[in-house]
């Protein structure tokens, strides 16, 4: 059994397009993993969350919903030997 210390991952997307200032959309993302248990045979116990947000203009009027959030544990297994 091995406890891990501090191992962490985290990602920042953005994205958008349009033809003009009243027809576009856009949206951004932000997501972090923390490892809460590594074995050495691989597997892992994973504590993630996010949030993203976007909007779009069409011919001039806004439409933007509430933030959408995401909290989650889940367990990944290797299976096989990759190389």
């Amino acid at each position: 059994m091995m406890l891990v210390k501090g191992s962490h991952r985290f990602n920042v997307e953005a994205s958008g397009g349009g033809r003009n200032h009243r027809n576009f959309n856009v949206g951004g993302s932000v997501h972090g993993e923390y490892d809460l248990y590594r074995s050495r045979g691989g597997t892992r116990v994973v504590a993630s969350g996010g949030v993203a947000h976007g909007a779009t203009r069409i011919d001039g009027k806004t439409y933007k919903g509430r933030p959408q959030g995401s909290v989650g544990i889940g367990v990944e297994i290797p299976i096989g030997k990759g190389r």
